[in-house]
């Protein structure tokens, strides 16, 4: 389950949770309720593959928000964690699991930077060319368009290309060593 879930194992729950909870955590996080956060976790696991996990283990995952003062939006307070039963306390103590913690802060922070891109993408390279104002444009304008367009585009092909070499270094270079070990 700490692989799974606090490391981001788990694809495609992960790429779920980050879909449903993504506008609720944009708000600030005074407004955003732990009960509705739980509530989007199970959606997760329901709709992912999760579900087929064991019922106990994932009974243990639960959403937690971190402390935060008056300026912080839900991202920046959202976490998951793990409660460590009998025996399994004794090797994850809290400690161990402050530190899972803090791992998954930073995982879940460099998904955001990848889902945050790509729904940038999504929203704007369809309306750009697709929109009645791009046709009723000059053709020396459209073309100067479609040049910021295309520098834009590579701009953007950089850092996912950055945020996805990233992302596998600290899954499979780092996390999956380290875990093995």
């Amino acid at each position: 389950a700490i692989k799974r879930y606090l490391l981001l194992g788990q694809g495609d729950f992960v790429q779920y949770l980050m879909d449903i909870v993504g506008p609720k955590l944009s708000e600030p996080a005074n407004n955003i309720s732990s009960f509705e956060l739980a509530g989007f976790l199970e959606a997760a696991i329901r709709a992912s593959n999760a579900q087929y996990d064991d019922r106990d283990m994932l009974d243990r995952l639960r959403v937690k928000m971190m402390p935060h003062g008056s300026g912080d939006r839900g991202w920046d307070v959202f976490s998951l964690e793990y409660e460590a039963r009998v025996p399994l306390d004794t090797v994850f103590t809290e400690s161990v699991l402050s530190k899972y913690l803090r791992v998954f802060n930073f995982l879940w922070k460099l998904k955001r930077v990848e889902h945050a891109l790509i729904g940038i993408w999504k929203t704007m390279k369809p309306n750009c060319i697709t929109s009645n104002s791009f046709v009723k444009l000059q053709t020396s304008v459209k073309l100067q368009l479609l040049s910021a367009l295309r520098r834009c585009q590579v701009l953007w092909n950089e850092m996912n290309h950055f945020v996805t070499n990233f992302q596998y270094y600290i899954m499979f270079e780092v996390l999956e060593v380290s875990w093995s070990n």
